[in-house]
């Protein structure tokens, strides 16, 4: 792999982790909106829909956005040890820390499961309180 390939390459995975995280915002922001707005008109069976649907959707989003920082990770490590060995000539490369690609996928799945949490937890709170305080 050239330095080209492995530059192209990483901006590639970070565009792409990117991209998941965003699906991501949209899906629990179009969430918590339908909970604002209809958990408790929701019958038995379609609050089961509703609920198992979300929980594949964010399942899937959150483990690909594992998936894809993981192979990030180990992409910039491999930049990080071939700049090392004279490999790669890349003066402007490498000023982070090695740490902080992993730091950051641990902070990013934990963003986002605390996000799936939170809209578990609004959910059967409006469900329980939402017509209390939407007046219908």
């Amino acid at each position: 792999m050239t330095e080209a390939e492995a530059i192209e390459a990483l901006t590639a995975y970070i565009g792409g982790v990117n991209d998941v995280y965003i699906d991501y915002i949209s899906v629990v922001s179009a969430f918590l909106i339908m909970s604002y707005f209809a958990a408790h008109k929701l019958n038995k069976y379609l609050l089961c829909i509703v609920l198992i649907l979300f929980t594949i959707v964010a399942g899937n989003l959150i483990f690909s956005l594992f998936l894809q920082n993981n192979d990030l990770d180990h992409l910039y490590a491999y930049i990080i040890e071939q700049k090392n060995s004279g490999a790669f000539d890349l003066p402007w490369f490498g000023m982070n820390p090695e740490w902080a690609s992993p730091a950051l996928t641990v902070l990013e799945v934990l963003s986002t499961l605390g996000g799936y949490i939170g809209c578990m937890f609004f959910f059967f709170y409006q469900r329980r309180h939402g017509h209390d305080e939407s007046g219908t």
